[in-house]
């Protein structure tokens, strides 16, 4: 597979040129599956992510690729394994895509290996996730390093000596909190207090108080979409003022719609894709996504495209060369073995525990729009 994918080939850029060039369109569509919130507190998230892979889809298209594009509203419980035996026995799809909930892929790991379906994993990882199936690759890099990042921001960069930390109740914030503690403690820094909501309580009023009695110096916000935007106004009601970092999904426009002026400031990282715009690749996927869908392009919406872009130009190499393997393990072997991959998510490729390695931004609140702070690689 060729390193650089995911052009517009109509505008002569290269998209998939290996396809092209040994001219086989199929009769058969691929099939593939995305797994997001499309409703609810979260449903933002889904909703880039699906348009991101429907762009993909359009772009295939022009390629003489034809594929079909399964959307379940899937994140936690039971009705993760309702979703994915949907895509895998009703669809019969070839691939998942994309999944934004951190919660969705442990649950579903067993069907995926049961069918050595690939799939990938489009928001940050956790070590479940990275543990639970050779199937699955993330996209977007671990928990592990961006928790520790931030925790190196706040104590060398803000020079915070305490912290306190809200996080969601799942995989997702207990990683995101233990890997910041772990760090901000090995640079001298105590976290005086940590404070766990379920999914769905945005009421934070009373470990608003707690915190506040024991005067952190900065606060580790692992809360995403309304949930963030209303810590956040929660936060500066009660006069704290001091600085608030998050995770790379703070960068969505609903934070700032539900918390106004208290998501200024918010600071946070964010996997790099603004040091390679130069890309073709990149440059085109964001001209194409704001004329189809009218807004700017976040992470996972380049990460669903570029996810999709992959897992189909790995189906096809494996079709093509007649693998004895079983699909999954094919693709995800094709993947693996490229030692640089440029998308419309930047530069990358997979380590051996599946995760992709980029680099990081560091991103802020002002005057009501995500400005980049400075590059941590």
């Amino acid at each position: 597979m060729s390193p650089e994918y995911g052009v517009n080939i109509m505008r002569q850029i290269v998209l998939l040129i290996v396809f092209i060039a040994v001219n086989i369109a199929s009769a058969d569509p691929i099939k593939v599956g995305m797994l997001a919130p499309l409703s609810g507190d979260f449903a933002s998230y889904g909703k880039t992510m699906q348009d991101g892979v429907n762009l993909a889809v359009k772009d295939l298209a022009r390629a003489g690729i034809e594929v079909k594009a399964y959307f379940q509203d899937a994140c936690l419980g039971a009705g993760v394994n309702t979703a994915v035996n949907d895509l895998i026995g009703l669809k019969h799809i070839d691939a998942i895509v994309g999944n934004f909930c951190v919660a969705a892929m442990p649950i579903a790991a067993p069907l995926i290996n049961q069918h050595q379906l690939f799939t990938i994993h489009s928001a940050t990882a956790t070590d479940k996730i990275l543990n639970a199936s050779p199937y699955i690759l993330s996209i977007n890099g671990a928990v592990k390093v961006e928790a520790e990042k931030i925790a190196e921001y706040a104590a060398l960069k803000l020079r915070a000596k305490t912290a306190a930390i809200y996080y969601i109740g799942t995989d997702f914030g207990e990683d995101y909190q233990r890997y910041f503690n772990e760090r901000f403690s090995k640079l001298g820094g105590t976290v005086v207090g940590s404070y766990l909501n379920a999914v769905g309580d945005n009421d934070f009023r009373s470990a608003i108080l707690l915190s506040k009695a024991k005067q952190p110096d900065v606060i580790f916000a692992v809360h995403l979409g309304n949930t963030l935007g209303l810590l956040l106004k929660q936060i500066r009601q009660v006069g704290m003022t001091l600085p608030v970092l998050g995770v790379y999904e703070a960068e969505d426009p609903s934070i700032v719609e539900v918390a106004g002026k208290a998501a200024e400031g918010l600071t946070f990282y964010r996997p790099d894709h603004e040091s390679f715009l130069e890309n073709s690749v990149r440059k085109h996927f964001v001209t194409d996504f704001k004329a189809a869908f009218g807004y700017e392009p976040g992470v996972l919406a380049a990460n669903a495209y570029d996810g999709t872009i992959l897992a189909v130009q790995g189906i096809k190499a494996c079709q093509r060369a007649h693998a004895s393997t079983a699909l999954g393990d094919c693709v995800a072997a094709q993947i693996k073995a490229e030692a640089s991959i440029v998308g419309a998510s930047g530069s990358f490729n997979f380590s051996n525990d599946r995760q992709a390695s980029r680099g990081l931004i560091l991103m802020q609140v002002t005057a009501g729009q995500f400005v980049k702070v400075a590059s941590a690689h």
